[in-house]
C-alpha cells in the first residue's frame, strides 16, 4: 500500500535513503553519504511531498516529489529490491503529478539510469553535481 510518509515513518525512510545510497551508489564513498543524512532529514524531507510503500506494517520504500514536478528521491530497501516496488511508487507519483516530471541520476548509477528510461523518462543534460563531483543526467518523462 502507498500512502502519505508520517512522521513516525522518518526513522525508517532515512534508513532506506542510506543504505540504498550506499549500496546502490558504491561509485561515492559511503561517508559521503553519512555526512549528508542530517541535511536529507532537517532540510530535504521537509519540503518533499514524501509517499511510501507498506507492505505487512512495514515500510520498504519511498518517492520524494518537490514542487509537484521533480522527483527528488526514489529509494527502495535494497533487500527488496526487484520486486516491483520503485515502479509501483513511479507510477503513483506519475498518476497523482500531472505534466512534465523531472528527476535527477548519477550517471554511474546505471541500473537507476535504465529503470528510468523505461519508465518514459528521457535525459535532458548532462552536468557535474557539485559536492559529489560526479556527473549527473537531469531526465524528463511526463506523465499520462
Amino acid at each position: 500500500m502507498i500512502r502519505k510518509m508520517t512522521e513516525a515513518d522518518l526513522e525508517r525512510v532515512m534508513e532506506i535513503w542510506l543504505d540504498a545510497c550506499i549500496k546502490g551508489q558504491s561509485f561515492i564513498p559511503e561517508d559521503y553519504w553519512r555526512r549528508h543524512a542530517e541535511v536529507v532529514e532537517k532540510d530535504y524531507i521537509p519540503q518533499s511531498e514524501v509517499y511510501v510503500n507498506e507492505q505487512d506494517n512495514a515500510v520498504n520504500g519511498f518517492i520524494a516529489v518537490v514542487g509537484g514536478r521533480h522527483i527528488g528521491a526514489l529509494f527502495v530497501d535494497p533487500d527488496c529490491w526487484h520486486q516491483g516496488i520503485g515502479r509501483g511508487l513511479m507510477e503513483y507519483a506519475l498518476e497523482h503529478y500531472k505534466g512534465m516530471i523531472t528527476l535527477a541520476a548519477y550517471a554511474k548509477n546505471s541500473r537507476a539510469v535504465n529503470f528510468y528510461r523505461q519508465m518514459g523518462f528521457e535525459v535532458k543534460e548532462e552536468e557535474i553535481e557539485v559536492e559529489s563531483g560526479c556527473r549527473e543526467y537531469i531526465m524528463q518523462g511526463e506523465s499520462k
